[in-house]
């Protein structure tokens, strides 16, 4: 590591070096992968009701409770692809890595000053293959870009939709005639447009 005389900081140069190789070998990863899950990782935390939310939670007990479900989730899905939690960056971290891994899932964080939306539109734009990536989020921003540079969207209900023996939730036989999940998903989303906080 290159460093300032007498002192353990790393030099701009040092840090420069470290962001352009973290930067190239996520995106290199990703163009390799035939199948990729981006999540959009507070706005999955802040909406999954299998995460912890009470106020003594903190962001990082947040962080890893989602990876911890991402594996149970990969195993009940049987899903092969690689799935990365993207982050704002500097939201309750003590450290300024790019990159890390929870519980074997590989995570991303934003650059100071850049939102993870921002992380994720870039990651999408600069794909080899955007179809073979699927981008967990409620977010119509990213929503929007995403379906524009040709990947996949799903909402965070998506996440919700299978129990814990791995099988797929029935259909609701109830007049609606939608599955629990759908429905939750449906009234966030009416209570957003009408202003009703919980």
């Amino acid at each position: 590591m290159f460093t300032k005389r007498g002192t353990s900081c790393p030099s701009l140069l040092w840090i420069l070096v470290h962001y352009v190789i973290s930067g190239e070998s996520v995106r290199r990863r990703i163009n390799d992968s035939k199948q990729v899950m981006l999540l959009d990782g507070y706005n999955v935390i802040h909406r999954l009701p299998e995460i912890p939310s009470h106020k003594g939670t903190s962001l990082e007990e947040r962080r890893n409770a989602l990876a911890v479900f991402i594996v149970r989730w990969k195993s009940a899905r049987k899903y092969k692809g690689t799935v990365y939690l993207v982050f704002d960056g500097q939201e309750g971290r003590t450290t300024t890595l790019e990159q890390s891994v929870l519980h074997g899932i590989k995570c991303i964080y934003s650059r100071q000053k850049e939102e993870a939306d921002g992380k994720i539109i870039g990651i999408i734009r600069s794909a080899s293959h955007p179809e073979h990536i699927t981008v967990i989020s409620d977010d119509n921003y990213i929503a929007n870009n995403v379906r524009s540079f040709g990947a996949h969207i799903k909402p965070v209900a998506y996440l919700s939709e299978v129990k814990k023996t791995g099988k797929p939730r029935g259909v609701n036989t109830s007049k609606k005639n939608i599955d629990a999940a759908t429905a939750h998903h449906i009234t966030n989303h009416m209570k957003q447009i009408w202003g009703i906080t919980d």
